[in-house]
């Protein structure tokens, strides 16, 4: 098979893949929520939006994340995060913004959430630890989020 044959193959295929992605509406919507949180990152990046603000625009968006995620604190978190992540590297003063942002939710999340809800309340807490760990300098809040997780 020669080379070209095997591009045209390669093309053909994502192409199929592609069409299947976007008939999917969980998919479409997680697609959505995706363009949206980097256009987001990209105005903060650029100067266009000052990060508070944007924080503001990120709460009020509805399923921000894309996932199937009830709780909308939860939601927001995951965005937040997302947002940090794609600014750490070059804004790290504006990641912290978002890091800070889905810290606090995430807390209220865990506050709200029954212990009978076990596996929600330890992914909040596993989420919060990682953020007081590797973006907010907060190892001993860290730890102990942990061991509540570990607990339920």
């Amino acid at each position: 098979m020669s080379h070209q044959s095997k591009i045209i193959r390669l093309a053909t295929g994502l192409l199929a893949l592609t069409a299947t992605a976007f008939t999917n509406p969980e998919q479409n919507q997680m697609m959505e929520a995706l363009k949206w949180r980097e256009e987001l990152s990209a105005e903060v990046k650029n100067g266009e939006t000052k990060p508070d603000d944007a924080v503001e625009r990120l709460r009020s968006k509805r399923g921000a994340s894309g996932l199937p995620i009830p709780a909308d604190d939860a939601d927001f978190a995951v965005a937040a995060i997302d947002i940090g992540h794609r600014l750490l590297l070059r804004h790290p003063a504006e990641a912290e913004v978002f890091f800070r942002a889905a810290e606090a939710a995430l807390d209220q999340e865990v506050k709200r959430t029954d212990d009978a809800q076990a596996k929600e309340k330890a992914l909040y807490l596993q989420k919060l630890a990682l953020i007081r760990s590797n973006y907010l300098n907060k190892s001993e809040q860290a730890q102990a989020d942990m061991a509540a997780a570990v607990q339920l």
